[in-house]
């Protein structure tokens, strides 16, 4: 098993981890972790539970109190956008209903927090002043989109360094850690609406889509190059008893989810179609074909209707 021996990067790690619970009610971070550093050293920062976000459509700037009318960009220091969670076993994921709850209720995603991991470029001004992050990505309808917030930042006198996040696997020999293995891959995302109209709960939903996908070189994706991953609502899904499965029949998924007491909520059913590096989107591009609502005596029912993006 691998151990991180770089303890800088893990501390930031733990801080957000620390005030992660206290922004799961799907509120916005308004803080760097840590929120002092040098030019050149690496920060993190939590920017809320926001569905899509990626290094394409997010940008991130500061800017100095000292020199307002010259912000500096740090887009290109970004090395990595990805999702956090609560340890499964905690309090928070198995008896909170309340905060972890909010976020699947008003966004219809899975409760999780983003974080950007940055390095900051040599170039910065020392003093305080402000990181405005810009992202496409959408926010719980309760809570404000980082957009909107400015955070706070001062810069320390001294050159850092790029954290390497170094781990070990065995032996004396540290390796650098590659962050963007842990970004999310090319998927098609199936959503539901938020806030949608649709009867309290269901006892099962079947979604089938067209999924068009090939190799680099263009030939068919084989099964073991595909994932199909349902989104982990947390306590929701232990309440519900969420159980999943899916079948291929070419380029058309069906994803079958079913709960044994009828307690599943119609947002249960978002799910995404993962691909292993080196295959794309087909160029037809994706469509939903059908989405089948049950009760909990098995007759259809109505429900709303879930869209298919390739991001």
């Amino acid at each position: 098993m691998a151990e991180y021996t770089n303890g800088k990067g893990l501390t930031n790690l733990v801080w957000v981890l620390a005030v992660l619970f206290l922004l799961f009610s799907g509120c916005t971070t308004v803080q760097t972790f840590p929120d002092k550093a040098r030019a050149g050293d690496t920060i993190t920062l939590a920017v809320g539970s926001a569905d899509g976000m990626n290094r394409s459509n997010t940008t991130i700037a500061y800017t100095s109190d000292a020199d307002p009318f010259n912000p500096v960009d740090l887009t290109p220091g970004i090395r990595a956008i990805t999702k956090i969670y609560p340890d499964r076993t905690s309090n928070s994921w198995l008896f909170d209903s309340y905060l972890l709850g909010n976020i699947p209720e008003y966004s219809s995603h899975g409760p999780w927090e983003m974080l950007v991991v940055l390095d900051l470029p040599t170039t910065m001004p020392v003093g305080t002043g402000t990181i405005q992050v810009t992202t496409g990505a959408v926010y719980p309808t309760t809570a404000d989109s980082v957009n909107s917030i400015p955070i706070s930042m001062e810069i320390l006198n001294g050159l850092g360094a790029p954290n390497p996040f170094n781990y070990r696997v065995t032996g004396t020999t540290d390796f650098p850690g590659n962050l963007s293995a842990i970004e999310p891959l090319p998927q098609f995302v199936v959503r539901q609406p938020v806030g949608a109209s649709a009867p309290t709960t269901y006892g099962a939903i079947e979604i089938t889509v067209a999924a068009p996908m090939t190799t680099s070189g263009g030939q068919p994706v084989p099964n073991s190059d595909v994932r199909v991953v349902v989104d982990d609502m947390g306590p929701r899904n232990l309440i519900s008893q969420l159980q999943s499965s899916w079948v291929r029949n070419g380029d058309q998924f069906t994803v079958y989810f079913i709960s044994p007491n009828g307690l599943m909520k119609y947002y249960e059913s978002r799910f995404s179609i993962v691909l292993k590096p080196g295959n794309v989107a087909g160029s037809l591009g994706p469509s939903l074909i059908s989405a089948t609502y049950y009760d909990i005596n098995g007759s259809t029912t109505t429900g709303p209707v879930p869209t298919i993006t390739f991001e």
